[in-house]
This record gives C-alpha cells, structure tokens and sequence, in this order.
C-alpha cells in the first residue's frame, strides 16, 4: 500500500526553555525558511564472542536513539531565541566557573523543542501527526552572529535531541504539540 501523502503547511517551532523560565509554558519561536528537518539516529554497538570471530561481530546490540533538528529561521522572536541561545543562563559569549562540565539533562539545562503542522486539521491529511515534541534538546551552534549585508536575516538552529528517563522508559519524542500558543 503506498503512503499517505501529506503536506505539513509551515511548521511552527516553539521551545519551552531550561528550568521551565517563563512560567513553564512553550513559548513561539518562529518559522523557518523551509520545514525542519529531523534526523533520529539510531546508537548499535557490536558484540564480539569467540565463536564468531574477532573481526565480525557475533551480533549487534540496540542502543538506544539521538535527533538532530535543524532549521534556518527567517521570522523568529528574538528574546525566545536569546533565552535558549545562551545555553546555561550566562550572558552570551561568557561563562561562569561552574558551567563547564555542566550535566545538561542532569542539572535541568536542556529545554524542549516542539515542530507543530497547522495542516492536520484538514480531512485530506487525516492520520498525520500534529508535529513532534522533544523532550530534552541542546542547542548545537556554531551561532551565526548577526549576519551583516543586504540580505534579509536568518538564523541556523541546530538541536541534538536525547533521551530523558521517567516512568520507567527512555522518551525522545512524543507527539503531544497541543495547547500550544498560537503563533504571532
């Protein structure tokens, strides 16, 4: 059977910064040049035993999986970004003494990262997810300060999504993108 086709209309992105700032709500990012693109990347690891050999594996051990969101922004809030953008709460382009070496999932310094599709309302794309919400995401870099030019600004996001332990299981994404604000 051939796959549903479906179009997303403009993902919106929103993040829910470090530390539930700003009372723990999801706040609008923006919207990109082009729908994000998300790469979930499985971890193997080989098993060797004598039997098989030692240049072979004897069989192949699931891991667990990572993501990687990237995004080029042309319309975005500036104070979400920035809230995200300084990663451990500092003022960018410094550090203090206690953030190298920082834990991010342990310590709360991860934020959330949802991509919601406004075209899941529509009959003709009945069954597509209403996006994707990571649940603990750190955002890559390199930044690109401040483009200068004639052109129009964007900005290149790149998050590295891993997996949060809690109820017993290892989540990276759900679906769950309702209740969201609307975008602005």
């Amino acid at each position: 059977m051939a796959s549903q086709l479906w179009v997303t209309g403009p993902a919106h992105v929103y993040v829910k910064p470090p530390g539930g700032t700003g009372g723990g709500q999801p706040k609008y990012l923006g919207t990109a040049e082009r729908a994000p693109r998300i790469r979930v990347r499985p971890a193997w690891h080989p098993v060797f035993n004598d039997i098989g050999g030692d240049q072979i594996p004897f069989d192949v051990q699931y891991m667990g999986e990572e993501a990687f969101i990237s995004a080029d922004l042309t319309r975005w809030d500036e104070e979400v970004y920035k809230s995200i953008a300084h990663r451990l709460g500092n003022v960018r382009g410094a550090d203090n003494n206690e953030a190298v070496g920082t834990l991010m999932l342990l310590e709360g310094k991860t934020h959330e990262v949802y991509v919601k599709f406004p075209y899941t309302s529509k009959a003709a794309f009945a069954g597509m997810p209403q996006g994707y919400h990571f649940v603990a995401c750190i955002l890559e870099g390199p930044d690109e300060l401040d483009p200068l030019g004639t052109v129009a600004r964007k900005i290149n996001l790149m998050w590295h999504a891993i997996r949060k332990y809690a109820g017993g299981h290892w989540t990276l994404y759900d679906h769950e993108v309702g209740g969201l604000p609307d975008p602005s």
